[in-house]
């Protein structure tokens, strides 16, 4: 829907879309469920474009906020994403940002068939859809047991 034959592909309204899914439909948050996104790709963005998207979307989609603050650390706030990209012009590392620079979330085949393409990396992919969702890191993840600046403990 958000893309056609020879036009460029919109994933910033993929991802908004997926977003109000899980806020409004699947009330996500408020039943405190996992949050899972797979994007089927094999149409490429530009670096530009690539690095706007990312910019967008990258804090929202591990904390679930675009404004977070201490203690916003609770997996199922933020989004689990995968990406599968298909064609043998899949860029190394699209769009890694989404997948929180997770190697193992990123999947390539070079053609869409089912045998041997498919079929090859389907095990990983079922592993990874099924997995728990783990905590991401926050920029301070516990709270201060002191304040700041403290105090020098030894002379120096």
């Amino acid at each position: 829907e958000y893309t056609t034959t020879g036009q460029t592909v919109d994933l910033q309204s993929c991802l908004n879309e997926a977003y109000a899914h899980f806020q409004v439909v699947a009330r996500s948050d408020e039943l405190d469920r996992p949050k899972k996104i797979i994007i089927i790709s094999n149409s490429y963005l530009d670096q530009t474009e690539q690095d706007q998207v990312c910019d967008n979307n990258a804090q929202f989609l591990r904390t679930g906020s675009f404004s977070p603050s201490r203690g916003d650390n609770n997996p199922t706030k933020g989004y689990d994403v995968m990406m599968l990209n298909f064609g043998d012009d899949a860029p190394t590392n699209y769009m890694s940002c989404l997948v929180q620079y997770d190697n193992d979330k990123l999947f390539y085949a070079p053609v869409v068939n089912l045998q041997p393409e498919l079929f090859s990396i389907m095990p990983q992919i079922q592993d990874e859809i099924c997995s728990h969702i783990t905590p991401s890191p926050t920029v301070d993840p516990t709270v201060d047991p002191t304040t700041d600046p403290t105090n020098d403990p030894t002379p120096d």
